[in-house]
């Protein structure tokens, strides 16, 4: 009984509504294709910011791997989106901080 009571409970009901809400919009007819790509899109990202937001005010955590948790997805998530293709598909980092081996 003691197992359930440490279960990170809003993580999982922040997840199992997010996927019930993506399998129901896909479900639906009635909504244009464009339409529902940009909400198939946002309903997992709103799910995460709320997740991230539990996780960085969560006593659940010491202090130290809560900074050290958002923090490194702070930096994988901006070296993700400076991330570029050039034309050949090799990867290109057009921000100033990431050289990215390149020289």
């Amino acid at each position: 009984m003691n197992f359930f009571r440490r279960l990170p409970w809003f993580p999982l009901i922040t997840l199992l509504i997010a996927t019930c809400s993506v399998v129901y919009l896909r479900a639906l007819p009635e909504f244009e294709r464009n339409l529902k790509g940009w909400l198939s899109a946002a309903i997992p990202l709103v799910a995460l910011i709320l997740i991230l937001v539990w996780f960085g005010f969560s006593r659940r955590f010491y202090l130290r791997a809560r900074l050290i948790g958002l923090g490194g997805f702070a930096r994988k998530g901006v070296t993700s989106v400076c991330l570029e293709m050039d034309t050949f598909g090799r990867l290109q980092s057009p921000c100033s901080f990431d050289q990215g081996g390149q020289s």
